[in-house]
């Protein structure tokens, strides 16, 4: 699994997962050529709902731009949440 990294806190049996470790900057030793930034579900709800700031959208775009297969996935599925609710709501 070469590119996964878990990452444990100071506190006894808490894991942070490894993709929030890559989206604040690459785990030691790790170049941004060889990781790829993740985000997680929280930051692709407000992306689908058009929110957050025009520089954070950017660069989540540019992220999906980069044929991110795992992150297009989530966007896809955020969508189609959306869609039904706004379809439910009408």
């Amino acid at each position: 699994m070469a590119g996964r990294y878990l990452l444990v806190h100071e506190e006894p049996l808490s894991i942070k997962p490894w993709f929030g470790h890559l989206r604040r900057g690459d785990p030691p030793g790790v170049t941004g050529s060889e990781a790829m930034k993740h985000y997680p579900s929280e930051e692709w709800i407000d992306f689908v709902n058009g929110m957050g700031t025009l520089g954070d959208r950017a660069e989540m775009q540019m992220h999906l731009d980069q044929s991110c297969k795992r992150c297009s996935r989530t966007v896809s599925q955020w969508r189609k949440v959306r869609m039904a609710a706004l379809a439910e709501a009408s």
